[in-house]
């Protein structure tokens, strides 16, 4: 299963295969109590919290579960509409987490409309629009500095650096830039899509680009990428399955 901390009367939350959701005590790691989750939720696969007293729960189906962990309770339950795996989860604002799926999306969250206002896609436009779910584009991990960027990461070995506020500044790592628009966008319903036109080739060390500190980690992250992964496949390194940023200053790079 996963684990959250919280600081509010529990101090340990963990989610099992089988969806129970078990609260242990930090002075002797005894489990205080247990909830169990609907089957008809699918097997719980990722969770994140908030830091306090709320943690959210995803699951095979694309259900999402909000859990009070003061009172031990299910609050409310959240539908990603493809129905598509939630595979990792991270806590973007106060009250917004970001979804990661099995298709390559992620999506933000808000808990308390339940509206998803915007999705970010390692799918083309016509995988979107037909709902294709590739394996190789699943979304493995995200890490966030709160209300700012996010780095996505997944099978296809790529690290994915988004800003959802100047989505221009977005780009794959390691990638070439392009002088036309890299991304495409698709309303539908009230969330708005932005899908990558085509898969990128690999950055041409030749080619210099200086990064903002906010891009810094995954500048250091790429750059010790490069030296495990052949500049002809780029996916040669196998997948990434986990991706951290770190909040403390960087000097500026260029690559």
């Amino acid at each position: 299963g996963a684990g959250s901390s919280t600081n509010a009367g529990v101090s340990v939350v963990a989610v099992t295969s089988k969806s129970r959701v078990l609260f242990f005590s930090i002075v002797d790691m005894h489990i205080q109590d247990a909830v169990s989750l609907r089957a008809s939720y699918g097997r719980p696969i990722s969770m994140t919290g908030d830091g306090s007293t709320l943690v959210v729960i995803g699951t095979s189906t694309g259900t999402l579960v909000l859990v009070d962990t003061r009172f031990r309770i299910e609050l409310k339950t959240y539908r990603h509409f493809p129905g598509h795996a939630i595979t990792c989860l991270e806590t973007y604002t106060a009250d917004s987490v970001l979804v990661g799926t099995a298709a390559g999306d992620v999506c933000s969250l808000s808990l308390r409309t339940g509206k998803w206002p915007t999705c970010v896609c390692a799918r083309s436009l016509q995988q979107l629009k037909s709902n294709e779910v590739n394996r190789r584009l699943r979304v493995n991990a995200i890490a966030s500095l709160r209300n700012a960027y996010f780095i996505s990461a997944g099978n296809d070995s790529m690290l994915r650096y988004w800003d959802l506020d100047h989505l221009e500044n977005s780009y794959v790592v390691n990638a070439i830039d392009s002088s036309a628009t890299p991304y495409s966008s698709y309303r539908l319903n009230d969330t708005v899509y932005y899908c990558e036109n085509a898969p990128a080739p690999p950055r041409s060390p030749s080619s210099p680009r200086v990064f903002s500190r906010a891009a810094a980690v995954a500048a250091a992250s790429a750059a010790i990428s490069d030296a495990a992964i052949s500049a002809n496949n780029a996916r040669s390194g196998g997948p990434i399955v986990s991706v951290v940023v770190l909040p403390s200053p960087m000097p500026m790079i260029v690559a």
